[in-house]
């Protein structure tokens, strides 16, 4: 086992060693009330990516602008992204998944035309 591993490994089971850099700002951190508790950083966060994963976290969005299409038909990219408040790039990769699965189809020219659930 590498150190890299055995170092990844300590960390998806809450075992950290602490190295504060400044104790000075850890300190201050701590009495504001911004830290719950010294070395959990790392910890909560690959609980939260484990949360989002089972909860469906990581299609949200290709779902979101399914749901978009399927409520208000006939929209441009553009328009999905201002109505679900997402960068345009982010809906253009989701449309891209959802024609790729077949659920969604483009109808029209790109002038006038707009996403449609299949």
């Amino acid at each position: 086992m590498s150190a890299r591993s055995g170092q990844k490994n300590q960390y998806q089971h809450g075992v950290v060693q602490r190295n504060y850099r400044n104790r000075a700002i850890t300190k201050f951190f701590k009495e504001a009330g911004s830290i719950e508790k010294y070395g959990s950083g790392i910890a909560r966060i690959i609980n939260e990516c484990h949360k989002q994963k089972k909860s469906g976290g990581v299609n949200g969005g290709v779902n979101s602008v399914y749901e978009g299409i399927k409520k208000t038909p006939n929209l441009k990219a553009k328009q999905i992204a201002e109505r679900l408040n997402t960068p345009l790039r982010t809906v253009e990769k989701e449309l891209k998944k959802l024609k790729e699965q077949d659920k969604i189809i483009f109808k029209g020219v790109p002038k006038t035309g707009g996403y449609f659930v299949k």
